[in-house]
């Protein structure tokens, strides 16, 4: 209803402002017409004839009688041009006397003449003109009675009272008549288009029918100057049409349905993959992902039940509950938010609220169902509503909306003010583009106010008690506001009106964040290392609001900590040394330990082969929380390696090392390298390397574990020995620390003792 009004006031307006510039070309055109018959009474170089005529001079009266004769024919041919100009019967030939008679001759004395004469210049000067203009122009000679030239010969159109002289007259009578319209028009019309067309179009009207109403005569000139000032005001009034163009940053959303999921199939020896898949549709599914039987099909493709909305208890903030409406008729369906915080129920001015819905699939299967769903002021079809729940277009189960009062505008969501009544309307739609049958009503008020509650700092970008890095003296922050509000800071927790520090704040609605808040932003200074900073906000709402002492400010300052730190250590790293297995890749565990920092060391470790910055990988460890221990398990071939090692704790302190180590792969059993009896009687072995010994008496083919097991010396373990006896043969096998040993029918050396007489 306010849209039709609005156009038929803008109707009205224009044609009032055409009525008022038709009105003024024809006010103005009356002028010019009555300017025209106000002439000087002489044709261009023709002198008037005097009032008075003396009689008494015989010669001077027959001189009189035969210029008389002369103007009179002067006029008479004047109008016959004009006659013939315009088809009329000549003039000449409605004067001419009967056969035989006498042609009448003008009156010739006093006042009569006087006229005749005025006449006679006023209608020559304008028919002169206009003929030598077409061609028809005559120069008439007369003379007075002392001789001069009555009418100059070979006078120009292009003279005073000529053609020049009747464009600048009217131009003058233009631009005085634009200047009367243009201050006219600023009590008709705001619009400086319109303004503009008609000082313009009166202006040019005016002096078009100024100029054609000299040259020709009043009718024309009024004709052609209305005519010209409704073309150009037409013309130039070009009527201002605002339209509101949104965009939108929405995440790909894949066309309803799934008709075209086989192509994805059809891509050749290329896999078709999830991504791929889901882009050929809402419907389409990848199924036995991972076999050999993976495809990329439409899901239910004969779905065709309407899912169902259903109000959402997890999306409200506390304090906030739905009440079913059961005063909407089927087939709608609805509920009324109502807020604790009011006795009325409604929701709480100048504070923020969320609601939200489930969408579930229908008929006999109640089960969730992903869907998009959208709202609005209105009951439209899903296509053509213009909110998505909180500007998402995804296909989810829950969507949930948050509104912040008085709501701002813009337009991925609904503007809401204090004091009134609300009506949105929610409809949704699955994958396979079914929209629900009918819509969801949320019903709810919004309190009148006054505002009497402080702003609400929600949260601020950085994490409260939070640490940073060793040497930081000052720290950007940013504060989160529920309200339009200035905001300031202290070291001390002080009234809002003694803290020393303000804050910029964004106080414009259309600078409000995705979560309905306002940012204000400082710098804190003074931050000292390895102990807890403490920092003080406060806020005052109503920005704008005059006296300042009728604004809310905070009555409890919003207490901000930050935890300076010192630097972080690397203590060790390992491993620095050769590592051997038998096989032929080996594990390695990678190790760092670190110290001080924040929190004694506990810090995130990562390793590098190349020590560029974008290379570096987080240790195994430091995957689930943060650390002083770190270990990274590699499986290595033979080789040398190199490690850079760089530790980061919380607060940013970083420190970094290398490592370096050899890889070797021993798949050989140990070997011996002597054997002999010593002066202490026993039978002693020495091998290559760190290994244990053992030996059999009858023969190589047994068990290891079956040997009896010789004593072993020393740190090195290489140095085996057990009692010399000369009775016995040893069938030794020594086996290294990697468990490589001779094969069970061979030995590593046997021994067979003797005794020397």
């Amino acid at each position: 209803m306010i849209k039709q009004n609005n156009k038929r006031g803008k109707r009205i307006l224009s044609v009032s402002e055409i009525t008022i510039l038709v009105i003024s070309l024809f006010a103005f055109s009356y002028l010019i017409y009555s300017s025209i018959g106000i002439v000087s009474g002489a044709e261009p170089g023709i002198e008037e004839t005097p009032s008075v005529v003396d009689n008494t001079n015989n010669a001077a009266n027959a001189e009189r009688e035969r210029l008389e004769k002369k103007l009179d024919a002067y006029i008479a041919g004047q109008k016959d041009k004009r006659s013939r100009l315009f088809g009329e019967t000549p003039v000449s030939n409605q004067l001419k006397a009967p056969s035989g008679a006498p042609n009448p001759t003008p009156p010739g004395t006093g006042d009569e003449l006087k006229e005749r004469t005025g006449k006679a210049a006023g209608l020559g000067g304008l028919w002169k003109s206009i003929g030598n203009i077409y061609g028809y122009g005559e120069e008439v000679e007369a003379f007075n009675p002392d001789g001069t030239k009555l009418l100059k010969p070979g006078a120009s159109t292009l003279t005073n009272g000529g053609m020049i002289d009747s464009l600048v007259s009217s131009a003058s009578w233009g631009l005085t008549a634009g200047a009367i319209t243009y201050g006219i028009s600023t009590f008709v019309t705001d619009n400086e288009a319109t303004r503009t067309a008609a000082t313009v179009a009166v202006g040019a009207g005016v002096a078009i029918g100024r100029f054609v109403g000299t040259q020709i005569n009043m009718g024309w000139g009024i004709a052609a100057g209305v005519a010209a000032g409704i073309i150009i005001f037409l013309l130039l009034n070009k009527k201002e049409k605002t339209e509101v163009v949104r965009f939108e940053c929405l995440p790909w959303s894949a066309k309803t349905g799934g008709v075209d999921c086989d192509k994805c199939n059809k891509q050749g020896i290329l896999p078709c993959s999830k991504y791929q898949c889901k882009s050929l549709g809402q419907g389409c599914e990848l199924v036995n992902e991972g076999t050999a039987s993976e495809a990329c099909v439409w899901v239910n493709p004969k779905d065709v039940t309407q899912p169902v909305i259903v109000p959402w208890t997890g999306a409200l903030f506390p304090d906030y509950s739905y009440k079913p409406d059961n005063t909407i008729s089927p087939p709608d369906r609805g509920t009324f938010i109502k807020s604790s915080q009011t006795e009325s129920g409604c929701v709480k001015a100048f504070t923020s609220f969320q609601f939200g819905v489930t969408v579930v699939a229908g008929g006999p299967n109640s089960q969730p169902e992903p869907a998009k769903c959208k709202l609005d002021y209105e009951r439209k079809p899903f296509e053509e509503m213009r909110f998505f729940f909180n500007g998402s277009s995804l296909l989810l189960t829950n969507h949930s909306q948050v509104l912040s009062l008085p709501g701002p505008n813009k337009t991925e969501a609904p503007t809401i003010n204090n004091d009134e009544n609300y009506n949105l309307y929610v409809t949704c739609e699955d994958a396979n583009g079914n929209p629900t049958k009918n819509e969801f009503v949320f019903k709810f008020c919004v309190d009148k106010g006054p505002d009497t509650t402080a702003p609400l700092i929600v949260s601020t970008n950085l994490i409260n008690n939070m640490p940073v890095a060793y040497n930081t003296t000052s720290l950007p922050i940013e504060v989160y506001v529920n309200e339009p509000s200035t905001c300031k800071w202290s070291f001390n927790d002080l009234d809002y009106k003694n803290m020393e520090n303000s804050m910029a704040c964004n106080n414009n609605v259309f600078e409000m964040n995705a979560q309905m808040l306002y940012k204000c932003s400082t710098t804190l200074t003074g931050l000292k290392d390895r102990i807890e900073n403490k920092f003080y906000f406060r806020c005052q709402d109503q920005p704008t609001l005059q006296p300042e002492t009728d604004r809310n400010p905070n009555a409890e300052s919003y207490v901000f900590k930050v935890i300076g730190t010192q630097p972080l250590v690397i203590e060790s790293v390992k491993p620095n040394e050769t590592i051997r297995d038998s096989t032929n890749v080996i594990k390695v565990m990678l190790e760092a330990e670190t110290s001080a920092g924040y929190k004694e060391g506990e810090s995130n470790c990562y390793y590098s082969e190349t020590g560029e910055d974008d290379s570096y990988i987080l240790f195994n460890s430091d995957l689930k929380y943060n650390t002083f221990k770190h270990s990274q398990e590699f499986h290595l071939a033979e080789g040398d390696y190199h490690y850079f090692i760089k530790c980061i704790d919380l607060g940013g302190n970083t420190d970094t090392d290398e490592v370096t180590f050899r890889v070797e792969s021993d798949r050989e059993a140990p070997i011996v390298t002597r054997i002999y009896h010593d002066e202490e009687n026993h039978l002693r072995v020495l091998t290559d390397e760190k290994a244990e010994c053992v030996y059999g008496r009858d023969s190589c083919s047994y068990i290891y574990s079956d040997g009896t097991k010789m004593t072993t010396v020393g740190e090195n373990y290489n140095e085996h020995y057990t009692d010399w006896n000369i009775n016995l043969n040893y069938f030794i096998k020594c086996q290294d620390e990697f468990g490589n040993q001779p094969l069970p029918n061979a030995c590593s050396i046997i021994a067979r003792p003797f005794s020397i007489a």
